[in-house]
């Protein structure tokens, strides 16, 4: 196989003819040894392949999502979008607010008292709480119009779980901010009235009597006291008990009202109430029977079976439910679809391992062998030659036939 370029000198010939024929004896071992490795690797090994879809639809893009999740990526064209293109906030009030006991019917029913006393009858606590609702209602709406026109900032198209995370995290921080400036407020307004000690129009604070005529008129003030006597409002302006409704034609026996108080700020008061006589049936009509309306008013308990589900329960202060700016929850959609779409991603680009086609592979190797034979011929030959040198150095030997095959049977038998 290995035939020299130029004829070779008599001498040499039994020399070159034995490296031609190591040369030979390797290059056979050597071809096959070499594509066999190379059919091996190639059948074994990955090959990482990448695909570029362009214009993709929706539909494509979450088929190529659920095969190529980890490599996808759909770079967006618009990266800023409006929130309220594709996110949305629902907010469910504390029932309260959407129920008969903040209405103005109501209102004019516990007005119609002959009771005459607007906080014994609770038409002082729950115009506040209508308030309250109001002023959340207004809070909410102003501040999500502000939420819908900022814009999100996308770079690519996020997955389905991942946006739905994102769009919840950043909902709830914005919601927990409002919340909070909602509380602040209230709270600059309690301490204003606190510190100054402002009086309320309902004379819980203290109460004022007239003495003497004119020119010389003198006016009275007496501090109310709550708890049976023992806490002044001019000691104390924490002090509060609960709402006894004594019957006025004393037909029936005092009448506390459950989780109804009085104190020296109706606000405060209000605060520390509960709703639980507007969660029962029965204590809803008793009350109502003992404050003496002029008027009629069917008054429905609110639902307990929502307060089972809920955040508050029915002895739940209502100091707890304005601290959530009386919200039982925020309800997140996202549409991812929309999403997509107003991203407008031009293309989109994955990856893949996989094993090459044995076609591929057949192909590459009747390539590979053109040149793996002659770098065989080229390369063997040299480092037969090579080896020899070497040995012919270390051990030489006299050029005659029994010299010559004497070492071909000692030191080059390991080439053979």
């Amino acid at each position: 196989m290995f035939v020299p370029d130029k004829p070779i000198p008599a001498a040499d010939a039994a020399y070159e003819l034995k490296t031609q024929l190591i040369s030979t004896r390797i290059y056979i071992v050597l071809l096959p040894v070499i594509l066999g490795v190379l059919v091996i690797y190639k059948a074994e090994v990955f090959v990482i392949t990448t695909v570029i879809i362009e214009s993709p639809l929706y539909s494509t893009y979450l088929n190529l999502y659920k095969s190529y999740s980890e490599s996808l990526s759909c770079p967006c064209t618009t990266i800023a979008i409006q929130q309220d293109q594709f996110i949305n906030v629902d907010v469910r009030l504390h029932q309260v607010c959407s129920s008969d006991f903040i209405s103005d019917r109501y209102f004019e029913f516990l007005s119609r008292s002959l009771l005459g006393n607007a906080i014994m009858t609770g038409q002082a606590h729950m115009e506040l709480v209508a308030s309250w609702c109001r002023f959340a209602k207004t809070t909410i709406i102003n501040n999500m119009t502000s939420f819908y026109s900022l814009e999100w900032i996308a770079r690519e198209v996020s997955s389905i779980d991942l946006l739905e995370k994102q769009v919840q995290s950043l909902v709830d921080w914005y919601t927990s901010s409002i919340t909070s400036t909602f509380s602040h407020s209230l709270n600059i307004n309690r301490v204003l009235i606190s510190s100054n000690a402002i009086d309320t129009g309902f004379l819980t604070m203290a109460s004022r009597v007239l003495r003497g005529g004119p020119p010389n008129i003198f006016v009275d003030v007496y501090m109310a006291v709550y708890a049976n006597g023992t806490c002044s409002c001019g000691i104390s302006t924490d002090c509060m008990e609960q709402v006894v409704i004594q019957d006025i034609f004393a037909r029936f026996p005092p009448f506390p009202v459950p989780g109804l108080r009085i104190g020296c700020y109706i606000e405060e008061a209000t605060l520390q109430s509960t709703l639980e006589c507007y969660y029962n049936q029965a204590c809803l009509e008793n009350f109502h029977l003992n404050i003496h309306s002029t008027i009629t008013f069917n008054a429905t308990a609110l639902d307990d079976s929502i307060a089972v589900h809920s955040q508050f329960n029915a002895i739940s202060p209502i100091s707890i439910i304005v601290a959530q700016m009386m919200v039982e929850n925020w309800t997140v959609t996202t549409n991812h679809r929309a999403f997509f779409n107003n991203c407008k991603p031009a293309q989109c680009i994955y990856t893949y391992k996989d094993k090459e086609h044995m076609l591929i592979v057949i192909t590459n190797i009747i390539e590979f062998i053109g040149g793996l034979t002659i770098s065989l011929k080229i390369l063997v030959p040299f480092f037969i030659k090579f080896v020899r040198s070497r040995f012919s150095r270390q051990q030489p030997v006299p050029i005659d036939g029994n010299s010559v095959t004497a070492y071909f049977l000692s030191g080059e038998t390991l080439l053979s």
